[in-house]
């Protein structure tokens, strides 16, 4: 049996998981789970005394006279915690597992009766997820490398036509880590390979093999000058992460495609000018980023300037048209 000093932590519990609004606990019931639970005897004085220190603790305990009590405030309210799980459910660097040991955890926060209000669970094996069981362990080892400013090197992978992680070449990665970034559903690093200037993007999640050392990463001071390592700016900037320099950019766009850049570049564009059909706008971005980006909205958007990035717009709509009007590939 139980010590009698871990009564308190227990009736706590208890109320945790089995009390809400609609469900408050007599003395009987609480003694009742005690036993269940913990297999510990003991008292009604008991409960009612800790109650009362847990009261005197701050923690927010309804009494309803005969019917008990409950707890009445939690660390989450039940629409925060199918916020969060929807959130894990939707993150795509989170892999199955992991998912479902979060997933059980916040139901828990819940108590007894929230798994009875949401069905969020079983939904988890209809997501995507990652294969790679690492990327907590990923997370913890550059988050320590970035506030001690230190090197790590890494595996660095693709998928092969298997659909499995397979390395992109034998040799590690060496990397100078500034930043983590989520980014469409996806946590990157925003680093510098040693022997370059520039900044490049690694997917967590196809990163294995990781290793902090013990080596004083690279000073922002000696990268390039045009990089920015403003997380907001690059966010907006890059749709997709590609890491060549942001240019100024400018779109001739139907209208009614204004939601669109508004969910993809929040409020960091510019309309220039506007008319009943068109409107003019101009976009600090990635022209590789881009490129790919307008060819999804190829009926709805234009792209005017830089002349560099149209030319070649206007080669890749010519190497589609060859390709969908050659029957032989069919």
């Amino acid at each position: 049996m139980e010590s009698k000093k871990l009564f308190i932590l227990r009736i706590l519990q208890i109320l945790e998981k089995y009390s809400d609004e609609n469900h408050p606990l007599t003395q009987n019931q609480i003694i009742k789970f005690m036993e269940k639970d913990f297999d510990t005897i003991c008292e009604r004085k008991a409960i009612g005394r800790n109650i009362s220190y847990l009261k005197e603790a701050g923690y927010d305990i309804e009494n309803v006279g005969h019917n008990g009590v409950y707890l009445l405030s939690r660390k989450f309210e039940s629409s925060e915690l199918s916020l969060l799980i929807d959130s894990v459910l939707a993150s795509k660097h989170i892999d199955k597992k992991h998912s479902g040991d979060l997933i059980n955890k916040l139901i828990d926060e819940g108590g007894k009766y929230f798994v009875n209000t949401t069905n969020c669970i079983y939904y988890n094996k209809q997501w995507q997820k990652t294969d790679n069981k690492t990327v907590f362990y990923n997370i913890e080892i550059l988050n320590e490398a970035i506030s001690e400013e230190k090197q790590v090197y890494f595996i660095y992978n693709q998928y092969d036509i298997n659909k499995k992680l397979v390395p992109k070449r034998e040799k590690e990665y060496l990397v100078n880590p500034y930043k983590l970034l989520i980014h469409n559903q996806h946590y990157y690093l925003i680093s510098n390979n040693d022997n370059h200037s520039n900044i490049s993007y690694y997917r967590i999640d196809k990163i294995t093999n990781i290793k902090k050392l013990n080596s004083v990463r690279k000073p922002e001071s000696e990268l390039d000058k045009n990089v920015n390592l403003d997380i907001d700016k690059i966010d907006t900037a890059l749709p997709y992460m590609f890491a060549d320099e942001i240019k100024k950019i400018t779109l001739k766009c139907k209208i009614l495609i204004i939601d669109d850049l508004v969910d993809w570049f929040g409020n960091t564009f510019t309309v220039i000018k506007a008319d009943n059909e068109f409107i003019w706008v101009d976009i600090d971005a990635s022209p590789k980023a881009m490129q790919y980006w307008a060819m999804q909205y190829c009926e709805l958007v234009e792209i005017i300037r830089p002349k560099k990035l149209r030319i070649k717009m206007a080669e890749m709509a010519a190497n589609i048209n060859t390709v969908y009007n050659n029957e032989n590939n069919i």
